[in-house]
């Protein structure tokens, strides 16, 4: 078995469901630089691509880190505020939220 195969039976059930991402942006003194807020619906989950959604926010496809267990169950009840683009939504099957920090200098 490769980490292909591992991958495509671990997320299998994921294709389909809706994700809420949260980014972080810090600069290198820890401060934070920006906040983003997107939502879509997974279309695939490959090593090559990542974990790509199809974004509601920017219309257009969504590549991220295939970090699966950053994935936490939401409620599909639940309402969120999307303070970044003003949005409610709803109907959202996972949340996950990447801190980006830019590399130490050595």
């Amino acid at each position: 078995m490769n980490d292909t195969d591992a991958l495509a039976r671990q997320s299998h059930h994921l294709i389909g469901k809706r994700l809420l991402v949260g980014i972080t942006r810090m600069n290198r003194e820890g401060k934070v630089v920006s906040r983003t807020q997107h939502y879509g619906t997974i279309l695939r989950i490959n090593l090559r691509e990542g974990l790509v959604i199809q974004d509601e926010v920017t219309g257009g496809p969504m590549a991220l880190p295939p970090l699966l267990h950053a994935l936490k169950p939401s409620p599909l009840y639940r309402i969120y505020r999307l303070k970044s683009v003003d949005r409610i939504v709803t109907g959202i099957h996972f949340t996950v939220v990447y801190t980006l920090r830019p590399p130490v200098l050595q």
